[in-house]
């Protein structure tokens, strides 16, 4: 209904922006709007870091983009700029996914483009805090706050200064899964390593637990390690797979490409995270939907996760190899206990964080701001 209701409005120019130059769930979720616009019959405009992954994936769907210069810093001729640039354009409603450009674009946006709704997205816990003196006022500029949970509105009161009557509680709006049930292949793991990591460093932790449980005389596992995209487009595929090699590996490794994250959680029986975005990473959330348990980073959206859903998983602290190995261990002694917890809470993990509640929640959002703006300057 929220849908039909946005398309009453006519031509309007959104623009979205999105600074990061990996690809993360923050990256996803913006390109994510960018089409939840499209699918509204309005326009959505990214402003970008050229050469940026989100940059790619944009212009492979003809989203217009816009390019932020990376290495000059945000003065007043950038300002005055990009002032020029909302009002050139017509833009009729400003969604950031950045902190540190929020807390710029509020301070000049409050003079240059008070009509124009202001809309920020925090998808993990803000560690430090960005309130002060001279923010305080600037900060009231904003009209909406896109977050997952309920307890994140706290933090975003506590970090920022943000009323809580602004906060949006909307999920991660992820994609229905239907699957076909299959076996699950015994002692399997797989995890989903993104395209900007490019050092082994990044994922060392599961080649030296692997190879601890190895020389321990565990021979019958199976690691999927599933890539966006093709691993032989990977700079990361060769020296992984030298690893593998070298540590005599090559039959517990399977590289899987061509798959979605669905489709490959599930067959296994543990889905692992080894990169800690201290986002809400909406691939974890597809294994769950899944069926599959978890064994993730300890940060405090994970931690939220974990205790609104008892015995999805287990987290563990990154870099400690130890305390990998045995949350590892303790999830394949309990497998069953854990495998019945996804399975009666998955349905209502897909309906907390399905697209359908995102979408009606975002565009509620959007059009309550746009509302407030118009009668502020009627």
């Amino acid at each position: 209904m929220n849908q039909e209701n946005f398309k009453n409005y006519s031509s309007l120019n959104i623009l979205l922006i999105s600074l990061g130059m990996n690809w993360t769930s923050k990256e996803r979720a913006t390109l994510r709007d960018c089409k939840i616009v499209q699918e509204s019959e309005q326009t959505p405009i990214l402003y970008c870091c050229k050469g940026s992954f989100i940059d790619s994936e944009a212009s492979a769907l003809g989203i217009r983009t816009i390019y932020h210069q990376v290495r000059s810093p945000f003065n007043l001729f950038k300002w005055y700029k990009f002032s020029k640039l909302i009002k050139g354009m017509n833009i009729s409603l400003v969604h950031c996914y950045d902190i540190d450009f929020l807390l710029k674009i509020c301070i000049f946006m409050m003079g240059t483009s008070p009509q124009v709704p202001l809309v920020y997205s925090l998808f993990g816990e803000l560690k430090r805090s960005y309130r002060s003196f001279w923010r305080g006022p600037f900060i009231k500029r904003v009209d909406m706050v896109v977050v997952p949970f309920f307890e994140m509105e706290e933090n975003v009161w506590n970090k920022v200064g943000i009323n809580p009557k602004k906060v949006h509680v909307c999920g991660a709006g992820i994609e229905p899964v239907n699957l076909i049930e299959r076996r699950r292949i015994p002692n399997s793991v797989a995890i989903s390593i993104k395209a900007h990591v490019k050092k082994f460093s990044e994922i060392s932790t599961l080649i030296n637990t692997a190879f601890m449980f190895k020389t321990r005389g565990f021979n019958d596992f199976k690691v999927f390690l599933h890539y966006e995209g093709s691993w032989n487009d990977s700079e990361l595929h060769k020296e992984l797979k030298n690893h593998v090699l070298a540590y005599k590996l090559e039959e517990n490794f399977i590289f899987i490409d061509g798959m979605s994250i669905p489709e490959v959680a599930s067959q296994v029986e543990l889905w692992l995270q080894l990169e800690s975005t201290g986002w809400l990473e909406d691939g974890m959330l597809q294994a769950l939907i899944s069926g599959t348990p978890v064994l993730i980073p300890r940060n405090g959206v994970n931690i939220e996760l974990l205790d609104g859903f008892p015995s999805l998983g287990e987290s563990y602290k990154v870099d400690d190899v130890r305390e990998f190995k045995q949350k590892l261990q303790h999830i394949f002694n309990s497998l069953g206990q854990y495998s019945q917890a996804v399975e009666q809470h998955r349905k209502q993990i897909a309906i907390q964080h399905g697209i359908e509640k995102y979408k009606n929640g975002l565009l509620t959002g959007y059009i309550d701001a746009l509302s407030h703006r118009e009668r502020i300057f009627k």
